[in-house]
């Protein structure tokens, strides 16, 4: 008869370790979710506002402004020089670049996003 010997301590060490990597996992995904579901969201309002978009003198203005407050409700970092609205040509060109910082205990990531967007101006 083969009789097994237990060793104390290692099936606890490998449930700690796999709790540890667990909670590290939660922990980043809850720093990177929010950041990306802004950046998404807010590029689906971009995605809308060119379905939309009318050829008249001062759009383009109204445009950037109804982005940019999108993007101070979603707490992006979008300003006026970073939001750039062209109509020309029957078509819209919407640019977004920024910056998002996600600081962790250990690292502080820098995230970059462009997000461009086009679409046909209805007359």
């Amino acid at each position: 008869m083969i009789k097994l010997r237990k060793e104390l301590g290692a099936g606890s060490l490998g449930t700690i370790i796999t709790l540890l990597v667990v909670v590290f996992l939660i922990y980043m995904l809850v720093k990177f979710f929010p950041s990306t579901r802004s950046s998404f969201e807010f590029k689906n309002a971009m995605k809308r506002e060119a379905q939309f978009a009318r050829s008249r003198p001062g759009y383009d203005q109204e445009l950037k402004a109804r982005l940019l407050k999108k993007a101070e409700e979603l707490g992006l970092p979008i300003n006026a020089s970073n939001l750039k609205v062209e109509i020309s040509h029957g078509y819209v060109y919407i640019t977004a670049t920024y910056d998002i910082e996600i600081k962790t205990f250990f690292h502080t990531f820098k995230r970059h996003f462009e997000q461009k967007v086009e679409g046909p101006v209805f007359r």
